[in-house]
């Protein structure tokens, strides 16, 4: 039901933006890893990356105890991980995209080359939020001027 429901609101998303009605949208993940409940301030890390042989984009988010631990409880670190299976790549210019429907596509963002390998690069008018609610981490892209 509630693949459904996110479904239909992305769906909604993209015929008010083919149609011209909006100048926004939210490609939302469809996974909702629990995490830990503690902390507020606890977020480490993210990094958004593209795995060549699922052919997706993934999120991860990693979070520590740093401050919870003691001289018997050490750190403790954990990575979560969600996807975007919406976002495709166009292997010829090396954008990363999503496609609205009626031949309209909306690039997202692209991939280069870093030091420490490849490297997603969001687009200005695109913005990532992967917040926790109640031990539940949910991540989206939002793009805005679409």
């Amino acid at each position: 039901m509630k693949a459904f429901v996110i479904g239909a609101a992305l769906l909604m998303a993209v015929q008010a933006v083919v149609l011209g009605e909006t100048t926004s949208l939210s490609i939302v993940s469809p996974d909702r890893p629990r995490t830990w409940l503690v902390g507020g301030n606890d977020k480490l890390d993210q990094r958004l990356r593209w795995s060549d042989q699922k052919n997706a984009l993934f999120l991860d988010v990693t979070y520590g105890l740093l401050f919870y631990t003691d001289g018997l409880h050490p750190t403790q670190y954990q990575t979560y991980t969600v996807r975007f299976p919406e976002v495709r790549l166009n292997p010829a210019d090396r954008t990363l995209f999503f496609d609205a429907g009626h031949g309209h596509r909306v690039v997202l963002g692209y991939l280069r080359c870093g030091m420490f390998g490849q490297e997603v690069v969001l687009s200005r008018n695109v913005t990532l939020s992967a917040k926790r609610a109640a031990g539940v981490l949910g991540a989206s892209l939002m793009v805005s001027g679409a």
